[in-house]
């Protein structure tokens, strides 16, 4: 239909429609890159290990994995890597590990076997002298025979830091969790009761 000028009037639709297109995408883009776990923590992942911030500083964490028999690899432990004691003095860290469920309400896998029975956590405070230890259920240090702060206990054995790499490891004399069934990891940070 010619307009007033007598020049044939061009349909605008292909135009909004590529804009339409093109808003999408930039909203899809924006909201995945602003996608935040954790109050605002960025978190990265990479294969088989996960970076994530905490203490000021960047810490990988990997799990340790045991012979694998008919199909299933047990969890056997966890490496803390690049973990600054001086930076993450007064902390708490709790390991928690989920499985594969979707449901907003799954509960944390049981990881090993501990005092009082199965444990869906593992957890390790940092006092200020630096030093790291396990903690109880309660959030108290794990004690040994004569009362003293103790960083090993039978169900949970403990590799004291590396001092280049700032590696911690932490073996579960008890596995129960398996790597088939690990969905996600979730490090939980607090204020240390040590």
């Amino acid at each position: 239909m010619p307009n007033f000028m007598g020049e044939e009037k061009k349909s605008r639709a292909p135009l909004y429609v590529g804009l339409v297109f093109i808003l999408i995408a930039a909203v899809g883009s924006t909201l995945a890159a602003n996608l935040t776990l954790n109050s605002r923590n960025r978190i990265e992942f990479g294969q088989g290990k996960y970076i994530v911030q905490a203490c000021q500083g960047w810490i990988q964490i990997s799990l340790s994995t045991g012979e694998t028999i008919d199909g299933v690899s047990p969890v056997t432990g966890v490496t803390f890597d690049s973990l600054d004691l001086r930076s993450c003095s007064g902390t708490t860290l709790r390991l928690k590990i989920y499985g594969t469920s979707d449901a907003p309400d799954a509960a944390p896998l049981d990881i090993f076997y501990g005092p009082n029975g199965p444990a869906n956590y593992m957890s390790v405070g940092i006092d200020n002298t630096p030093k790291i230890y396990l903690l109880d259920a309660n959030g108290n240090p794990e004690l040994d025979e004569q009362g003293v702060p103790t960083q090993n206990d039978s169900y949970l054995t403990f590799t004291p830091p590396d001092s280049l790499t700032g590696s911690v490891s932490i073996s579960f004399n008890s596995p129960l969790a398996s790597m088939e069934s690990v969905g996600s990891i979730v490090i939980e940070t607090g204020k240390s009761a040590i």
